[in-house]
């Protein structure tokens, strides 16, 4: 449903057009009207005559798109005819009657005698008054009926304006605060406009591309958010497909390097002065992050080789995983960058990087199927997972306890993979391949995912503070 802006100058200037067409035939009304009690007192002197018409109503556009009708066109040159004519009368008999000479009636093509010459009285001819008003009276009926139809032209056209600046995608039509959660997951207006104006300051990268800054921004949301296809995003945006594709591209760059710094490990002192009571009652504040893996669909590789290692026999699919840590808080404080499916989540807690982030006395807490206490051990740090008593034959009351207020708080990671997942759609669906083959370091996937951890950073948190 978008539209250029092409289309919307199209439409201001039919706009304009039919306000002037109403000014134009609305003096004309008044012209009859004044003509017609001429014809009814014979008070000739008191008008201006002027025979020559500076209107041709038959070019008068009076459709949307500024285009003839013909039948309306031929209704106002038939008008403007009978205007004419009248005046031509009017003149002529306006000439006789003051003694002008019959040469200026041959001149102007006024002379209504049968055929003779003379200045006498006995040959001027007579002025058919009947005639005049009636022709006068059907012509303002066709000049009311024209300014009604006109009337009703430019209401259509406003109802019509109104329309398209709703569908339009702009700041002024994405003002609503629900309309901004369905196209962009954001919490609010204000938030959407603050993210806009730090990733797009100025727009002097882009002079030459057919759409503005704002749609650019909202093409990258529209294509997290709802995952949407080029060629929808080209009709949405009154575009082509080709200029869309760039834009995206050239767009994802700038948000991967704009948001990125978003996703922050923050300090132990940050994470003691806003610890939730939660976490704080179970395991005081040493709580650093919560780990977890997901997985994302990808489609299936032709090379033997990418289809192994990408092969997830978990989720009986070929997929990209990732590593993803969040803070006590509800932040997400860590992403790593796509691995195979075939890769354990060991291998990637010990290889992406982010035991290198741990101090001594660090608490983490993950799922049995981290096997990392060894690793996270060498850091000086402590992880906390229900896997080390599964094989106990029979649980103490202590394990059972601590078992149950790990799963408890371990639950949030989940959460936010599943409301990321939930608000930005294009994690839920089947990645092309076309995403992981780029020139640059970094993927498309693993910008994408980044993006999305970053603006799940901007909404509010879904772990109470309290």
């Amino acid at each position: 449903m978008e539209v250029g802006q092409s289309q919307v100058t199209l439409h201001e200037d039919a706009s304009s057009n039919f306000i002037s067409n109403i000014n134009m035939l609305t003096e004309i009304a008044k012209e009859n009207i004044k003509l017609d009690d001429m014809i009814k007192e014979e008070h000739y002197k008191d008008y201006q005559f002027d025979i020559i018409t500076q209107i041709d109503l038959a070019s008068i556009p009076i459709n949307s798109n500024g285009q003839i009708i013909d039948k309306q066109a031929s209704q106002k040159q038939s008008l403007m005819q009978v205007n004419v004519r009248m005046k031509e009368i009017l003149l002529s008999n306006y000439l006789r009657a003051t003694d002008k000479t019959n040469s200026y009636c041959t001149k102007y093509g006024f002379d209504d005698s049968d055929g003779t010459e003379g200045s006498s009285e006995d040959n001027m001819p007579t002025i058919p008054k009947d005639n005049m008003i009636r022709q006068n009276q059907a012509m303002n009926t066709s000049s009311y009926h024209l300014l009604s139809e006109i009337y009703q032209l430019r209401e259509e056209n406003k109802a019509l304006n109104q329309q398209l600046k709703v569908l339009q995608i702009t700041p002024e039509t994405m003002q609503d605060d629900k309309k901004v959660k369905c196209y962009t997951g954001l919490p609010n207006f204000a938030t959407l406009m603050t993210v806009y104006r730090y990733l797009i300051p100025d727009d002097t990268l882009h002079r030459n591309c057919t759409i503005d800054a704002f749609q650019r921004f909202m093409l990258i949301m529209l294509k997290l958010r709802l995952n949407l296809t080029t060629e929808d995003l080209a009709y949405r945006f009154g575009s082509t497909a080709t200029t869309i594709s760039k834009a995206f591209s050239v767009s994802l760059d700038m948000f991967y390097i704009k948001l990125k710094p978003f996703i922050i490990w923050p300090s132990r002192q940050q994470r003691s002065l806003t610890m939730p009571t939660e976490f704080k009652r179970y395991f005081g504040c040493k709580i650093t992050v919560i780990i977890d893996c997901f997985e994302l669909f990808i489609e299936k590789p032709s090379n033997l080789l990418a289809k192994a290692k990408t092969w997830s026999s978990y989720k009986m699919h070929n997929t990209v995983k990732y590593l993803i840590g969040v803070t006590p808080q509800g932040t997400i404080s860590f992403i790593s960058q796509g691995w195979g499916g075939r890769v354990s989540d060991k291998y990637i807690t010990e290889n992406c990087g982010i035991l290198d982030k741990l101090l001594p006395g660090d608490i983490i807490l993950a799922d049995q199927g981290f096997k990392i206490s060894e690793s996270v051990g060498a850091k000086g740090a402590i992880a906390l997972t229900s896997g080390s008593i599964k094989n106990s034959r029979q649980l103490s009351a202590f394990d059972i306890e601590r078992t149950r207020k790990i799963a408890h708080i371990r639950i949030h990671v989940e959460r936010i993979i599943g409301l990321m997942r939930l608000k930005y759609r294009i994690l839920q669906s089947t990645l092309p391949l076309a995403y992981f083959c780029t020139p640059t370091k970094v993927p498309i996937v693993d910008k994408l995912v980044t993006v999305c951890c970053a603006l799940i950073n901007l909404c509010p948190s879904i772990v109470p503070n309290n």
